[in-house]
């Protein structure tokens, strides 16, 4: 089957393949691309599909097809696990990092890919940016969180230190490396984690001591205390990635603000997948 293009072919389009037949006063086409770039080619054989090799710049995805049609964009994707290919990215960029110490579990990382897609997809894309919290315990601590991740206190194997949650009963962050400190009796080092806190209520205290998660919600933040207290009711909204020393906090938050953007910027690419 013969190929007319009176146009430049995008470098996405590879070549033009036989799949079904369109009306024949179809003689041109526009075309939407994954990166939302628009190329019109003018005189396609009506009989043919775009195959589409969409190139990123951190990762590829495997070929995508796009009917072509004037009305309207329809799209024919091959089975494409995006949650698996954020993973596999983000573990690649956390754990490759020398003289830190890393302490992010595969198995925490799919719960985390899946709940932050579905904010996206519910909350739109500025709610649903990862955030960098911080977490300080007492050192004989360290171990089993790492193991089992942070946990919901449910007041028998997992309890508040101090009180029942002043700002509800969930697991506390802080976006302040330094504010929680006191929490760590001691120790030297503490937890840094990405979160999806989505939409966020001004919890205060002692309206919310001890409550669970407001209704409507994603996660609670202090009305007072400069907002330095943020409470999460689902630990799959926490994802732990490094034990850390203050002089490391730098450093690591640029690793962390690299894997946010990486999420948060190809998001768009990968609209049209899910």
């Amino acid at each position: 089957m013969g190929i007319c293009l009176n146009a430049k072919v995008p470098p996405e389009i590879d070549r033009l393949i036989l799949n079904a037949v369109l009306p024949k006063q179809q003689q041109y086409v526009t075309i939407k691309t994954a990166s939302f770039i628009i190329h019109t080619i003018s005189n396609v054989a009506p009989t043919h599909f775009v195959k589409m090799s969409i190139g990123f710049e951190i990762i590829d995805i495997p070929t995508v097809f796009v009917l072509l049609t004037t009305a309207n964009i329809t799209r024919k994707f091959k089975n494409i696990d995006i949650e698996e290919l954020i993973c596999s990215k983000m573990i690649k960029m956390m754990s490759s990092q020398q003289g830190i110490k890393c302490i992010i579990n595969p198995q925490f990382v799919q719960p985390f890919v899946s709940w932050y897609l579905k904010m996206y997809k519910e909350r739109g894309s500025e709610i649903a940016k990862p955030k960098i919290l911080y977490h300080w315990t007492r050192q004989h601590l360290f171990d089993p969180i790492i193991k089992q991740g942070l946990k919901v206190p449910d007041g028998y194997t997992v309890k508040h230190t101090t009180d029942t949650g002043y700002y509800g009963k969930g697991i506390y962050m802080s976006p302040s490396p330094t504010y929680g400190q006191g929490y760590g009796y001691g120790a030297t080092s503490f937890f840094v984690a990405l979160a999806l806190p989505g939409l966020q209520y001004k919890a205060s205290y002692p309206q919310s001591l001890g409550k669970p998660l407001t209704r409507g919600y994603d996660s609670h933040i202090s009305k007072d205390r400069n907002e330095m207290e943020w409470v999460f009711f689902n630990n799959e909204q926490l994802l732990l990635c490094y034990q850390i020393r203050l002089d490391q906090v730098e450093y690591v938050t640029k690793i962390l603000n690299q894997v946010i953007n990486y999420m948060h910027d190809n998001m768009t690419k990968y609209e049209c997948f899910f």
